[in-house]
């Protein structure tokens, strides 16, 4: 499998919340230029720390670029290609940063998620190879720290070979993409 260079690298919301839980997320947006999609930036509030408090977090003013696109061409770009009702089942936020990975201008962003329905939609759109492991960011970060199993290399994988499978099978996509 090649190396993904990480120079833009889109973050999902579990991502962001998990950095802040671990105390990385100042040393992360310091090693990488880091991306949003508006509506992960919309979607991300808080954290809870050890203690169970809510610790407010605030991207717009966080060394991030928010990127936008309009709702309606982001569900297009995304379920042009995969059915509603049978293809994974991903939230807002993930819908615009696929659908923003997907356009042209776009095309150097990797997204870094542990959220398996977004990986396997990213795969059924063909962006296999732009979707990244948390654990393996870190690792070009040079970064080290114990992580949650769905956020490491190994989850990566196993989600990506799934999303790779439906793909070949047909599963998840709409009747004229199969």
């Amino acid at each position: 499998m090649k190396t993904t260079v990480l120079k833009y690298l889109l973050l999902d919301a579990d991502v962001i919340i998990y950095l802040h839980e671990i105390g990385l997320w100042k040393a992360f947006i310091k090693r990488f230029e880091v991306f949003v999609s508006a509506a992960v930036a919309n979607e991300v509030r808080f954290y809870t720390d050890n203690l169970g408090k809510h610790i407010p977090i605030n991207l717009r003013n966080e060394k991030v670029k928010i990127l936008e696109m309009d709702a309606q061409k982001a569900n297009n770009a995304i379920y042009s290609t995969i059915d509603k009702f049978t293809g994974p089942d991903i939230q807002i936020g993930e819908i615009e940063s696929i659908a923003l990975m997907k356009e042209e201008r776009f095309e150097n962003l990797i997204f870094c998620t542990g959220d398996r329905a977004a990986i396997i939609a990213s795969c059924l759109l063909g962006l296999k190879e732009r979707i990244i492991s948390l654990e393996e960011t870190m690792i070009q970060g040079g970064m080290k720290k114990k992580i949650k199993k769905h956020f490491t290399k190994d989850a990566m994988k196993k989600w990506k070979k799934k999303g790779e499978t439906n793909l070949i099978q047909g599963v998840g996509l709409r009747e004229k993409n199969k």
